[in-house]
């Protein structure tokens, strides 16, 4: 029995196209981006490992001294704000009559150069709620927990 033509040609451009796929994936470009190299220091062909890539796979895909830059990841602040509420007094500024006494600790961790975790948390120091103008949203203490994601691209 013959199989027309065009029937033959399709089969085999699609047994060429799918052999061509590979079955498993196994880089990860989050990688590179991560720590800031070019895919081909673990790769010679994709997907194929070099011997470099093959080490970064057995240390836990952890390039190495990795637990030593950890520390270069990490950033820390304090941030103390005060003002007195005749501060602002006759600047026609919409903090006139605000009373900020505030001390802020912020931590960030960088996942990659222009991306990072953000955990900050804010005490009001203020003894009591200050009155302030309606209109800028500070009437009253203010303690918060923030915990975002800060991404520059």
């Amino acid at each position: 029995m013959m199989f027309p033509p065009r029937l033959v040609a399709v089969a085999l451009a699609s047994v060429f196209v799918f052999g061509l796929v590979p079955d498993t994936s196994e880089a990860m470009p989050a990688f590179a981006r991560q720590y800031n190299v070019s895919c081909v220091v673990c790769h010679d062909a994709f997907p194929k490992l070099n011997a470099y890539g093959e080490q970064f796979a057995a240390d836990n895909f952890r390039m190495p001294h990795w637990r030593e830059k950890m520390a270069d990841r990490w950033a820390f602040s304090m941030l103390y704000n005060y003002a007195d509420a005749g501060d602002f007094d006759d600047t026609g500024t919409i903090f006139e009559g605000l009373a900020i006494n505030s001390l802020t600790f912020g931590a960030s961790y960088y996942f990659m150069r222009n991306l990072k975790g953000v955990i900050e948390v804010n005490a009001d120091l203020l003894g009591k709620d200050s009155g302030g103008p309606p209109f800028v949203g500070h009437q009253t203490r203010e303690h918060y927990l923030l915990i975002g994601i800060d991404a520059a691209y």
